[in-house]
């Protein structure tokens, strides 16, 4: 559908292009978009192959397993009982890089924890939802994207979002939470 979707907007652009004769403007700027987008990707994965060594060495050096150990206490009373500790591990780690900033190291954990919970409740239970909201408002202790895109674009601080980044993605966190609570009832797992 999304394919469709952009096929579909992509071959209208490009007919409303040709009839208003502005082919040689469409070019101009799609020369522009593509040296602005090139720039952003190059800024960003220096930021992200920074990042991504640090993470390498907090795991060869067992921060982030200890950082898992501890986020694993909470989420486990969060799940009570809901899932096993494998997939309770997975999204501990999901977790830990979320916080971390590291959101490609997060997304295969992320995937791995979302296959072994459609096993376990089909994909429609109370810890899918708890889940879905760990993953997607995390709070990040370190906005490494943000800060990246915000030093591209000239910021002389970039990290100075750090309280407001925690403030909100803590309310997003607790109002997700919450909602999970009140929309899905206490599974029983007997």
């Amino acid at each position: 559908m999304l394919g469709f979707l952009l096929t579909l907007l992509t071959a209208f652009s490009l007919i409303s292009v040709v009839n208003r004769s502005a082919t040689h403007d469409f070019t101009n700027l799609l020369t522009e978009g593509t040296k602005s987008a090139l720039s952003l990707c190059l800024t960003l994965a220096g930021s992200m192959a920074f990042w991504g060594g640090i993470s390498r060495t907090a795991e060869n050096s067992g921060a982030t397993t200890s950082a898992t150990h501890i986020i694993g206490k909470p989420l486990g009373r969060l799940f009570s009982g809901l899932i096993d500790k494998e997939t309770l591990g997975l999204i501990s780690l999901n977790v830990t890089a979320n916080m971390l900033g590291i959101g490609n190291a997060a997304l295969p954990l992320a995937l791995a924890a979302m296959k072994r919970l459609k096993r376990e409740d089909g994909c429609s239970g109370r810890s899918t939802a708890l889940f879905l909201i760990l993953n997607t408002a995390s709070i990040q202790l370190l906005p490494v994207t943000t800060a990246a895109l915000r030093s591209s674009h000239g910021a002389d601080t970039p990290f100075d979002i750090l309280p407001a980044s925690l403030a909100t993605s803590a309310a997003a966190l607790a109002a997700g939470i919450i909602a999970t609570m009140i929309f899905f009832p206490k599974e029983d797992r007997s």
